[in-house]
C-alpha cells in the first residue's frame, strides 16, 4: 500500500509542477513522505492509515 501512495504523490507532483504552485507542492509531498516513512518504521502495516493525518499538518 505504501508504494501505491508514493506513486500517487509522485503523480501529483508531476501534474502540479505545471502550475505556479510547484514549490509548495514539493514541500508538502516531501513532508508527507518524511512523516509516512517515520510511521512506516514504527508499524509498516498501518503507516498508510496515517497519511491523511500527515496531510492535515
Amino acid at each position: 500500500m505504501f508504494g501505491i501512495c508514493c506513486h500517487f504523490i509522485i503523480f501529483l507532483k508531476k501534474e502540479l509542477a505545471k502550475t505556479p504552485w510547484e514549490q509548495a507542492v514539493r514541500d508538502d509531498c516531501e513532508l508527507v513522505l518524511a512523516k509516512t516513512h517515520k510511521l512506516q518504521e514504527r508499524d509498516s502495516e498501518k503507516a498508510y492509515l496515517d497519511i491523511p493525518k500527515c496531510l492535515e499538518n
